[in-house]
């Protein structure tokens, strides 16, 4: 895909170096084009962190944070990290939830509904 400005990468250390130079203002833009193709780039680096797992998504967290830190000029905390465990149709409808969801229930079926507690 080159397209926008976007390059497929394939190693950490491509992505790294990659996601230092996409277009993190681009909501700045009065160019609607810009703010596009900016937002398209976002868009795909964070799904490929999300596709890539933990550490990825460790550099992409990092690499916000440094781009919308405090030293310039963005509130205090920065950005809010990227949203890992998201709960999905299809995981919703998998064979593994319906399996927690029947366990659950043989678990709790003698217990009346005001009686339980919430697990911590």
């Amino acid at each position: 895909m080159t397209d926008l400005n976007i390059i497929e990468v394939t190693t950490l250390e491509e992505f790294t170096e990659r996601i230092k130079h996409i277009d993190w203002y681009h909501h700045f833009s009065d160019d609607h084009r810009v703010y596009r193709e900016g937002k398209t780039q976002i868009k795909y680096y964070e799904e490929l962190a999300r596709k890539n797992g933990s550490k990825w998504c460790d550099a992409w967290d990092n690499q916000r944070a440094e781009v919308f830190s405090e030293e310039r000029g963005f509130g205090p905390g920065g950005p809010v990290p990227i949203r890992r465990n998201t709960i999905t149709h299809e995981w919703l409808r998998s064979p593994e939830y319906k399996a927690a969801m029947d366990d659950l229930a043989e678990r709790y079926k003698d217990v009346p509904t005001h009686e339980l507690e919430r697990e911590e």
